[in-house]
């Protein structure tokens, strides 16, 4: 509240302007994927459920435009499985859009261009891509304080979370988040704030003229824009299943990006200045008279992914001709494949990509299951 930000609440609640501790995956003190909640030993052992692992795939079949199979490649041999409903892809966004021209769905031209025979035009495979940006504004702790921890500790952290799955490695690091927005005009937040301790900070460049600062600890506030302007593209390389494909993020190539930043970093920057936070900090970065130049710079050297990549098929109407899938998960123009993954998102979501994710695969499932294919 002190420094304008929402009360402490629950950010997955109606209301996301609050202040909170994220919610994790770490039940018993490990982190848990989807695939370790879901698939469970009785879950594999069903009889229409068969989980290959090491399996890499490289072409969807086709029946004239009717996916009707897979080619997939494990230890070294090339196998093809039939598939008599349909297929499913879900391989994220950056290996959905790959598959599909590999197997002949995107843009006509760059796929004759790579000797790839055309299922379908469909210019929107691989177009659309965005992502989340995150830039740490840095503290250092004073000495004497709890801001102020030896950078040894994380090892004796490291010792007590092996002994008994206890103490502060036993929790995510970047714990405490809050969104906030400061664009007026928008019913969503357009910025997230993450707070973090981060004993190695000290030894930071950002505060390289702070003579004892190997002896000090630090924390940084991750600060996300959640709805940026700019786009990026995902390209084949080759028509080569085993070469990676080209990916152009496009990070801050629309001007109006920096420009957003400088006012999130500027406003998280309260929180560094605090009566809270005072106590427990000594050097700040950026100072407090920053001017708008720094922050630029700062945004230029700092400014990190959050692997929150999303759009590359995105899901909308037909009429438009970038839209890859249809409400109902199935790619256009041909019949029998699905995509299930983030890269039908058509914009990024305010926050974390991760429960929306999981959410889609569940609304996914439903709708292939109700659809007659």
């Amino acid at each position: 509240m002190e420094a304008r930000f929402g009360p402490r609440g629950d950010v997955d609640a109606e209301s996301p302007y609050v202040v909170d501790r994220f919610e994790t995956t770490f039940p018993e003190h490990r982190r848990r994927t989807p695939a370790d909640a879901l698939l469970s030993p009785d879950v594999r052992k069903r009889p229409n459920l068969t989980v290959l692992t090491g399996a890499y795939a490289t072409k969807i079949l086709f029946h004239g435009r009717r996916a009707n199979g897979v080619r997939y490649t494990r230890n070294g041999q090339s196998v093809e499985l039939r598939a008599r409903r349909g297929v499913v892809l879900a391989a994220g966004a950056y290996n959905t859009p790959q598959l599909l021209m590999l197997s002949g769905i995107g843009p006509a031209q760059h796929l004759r261009s790579l000797g790839i025979d055309v299922v379908a035009d469909v210019p929107g495979v691989g177009a659309n891509l965005q992502d989340h940006l995150g830039v740490r504004l840095r503290g250092l702790g004073r000495r004497g304080t709890t801001g102020s921890i030896p950078m040894a500790a994380k090892d004796e952290w490291i010792q007590q979370w092996l002994r008994d799955r206890s103490g502060p490695a036993n929790y995510f690091q970047e714990n405490n988040v809050g969104f906030f927005k400061t664009n007026r005009r928008t019913p969503w937040p357009d910025f997230e704030a993450l707070l973090s301790y981060n004993p190695d900070f000290g030894n930071g460049a950002y505060f390289a003229d702070v003579p004892d600062k190997d002896d000090r600890a630090g924390y940084y506030i991750l600060v996300v824009q959640l709805h940026p302007h700019s786009r990026g593209s995902l390209q084949l390389a080759s028509p080569d299943p085993a070469v990676a494909p080209v990916i152009n993020p496009g990070y801050l190539s629309d001007p109006r990006d920096i420009d957003e930043f400088v006012t999130g970093l500027r406003r998280a920057h309260r929180l560094l200045t605090t009566k809270t936070l005072e106590p427990y900090s000594e050097f700040v970065h950026p100072a407090v008279n920053a001017t708008d130049d720094v922050y630029r710079d700062l945004i230029r050297a700092d400014a990190g992914t959050m692997y929150h990549p999303v759009g590359t098929a995105r899901m909308g109407h037909l009429s438009d001709p970038q839209v890859v899938v249809d409400p109902d998960f199935q790619v256009r123009d041909v019949a029998g494949l699905y995509v299930a993954d983030a890269s039908v998102f058509p914009h990024l979501v305010s926050g974390h990509t991760v429960a929306p994710t999981m959410y889609l695969g569940e609304v996914a499932a439903a709708a292939i299951r109700s659809r007659s294919v």
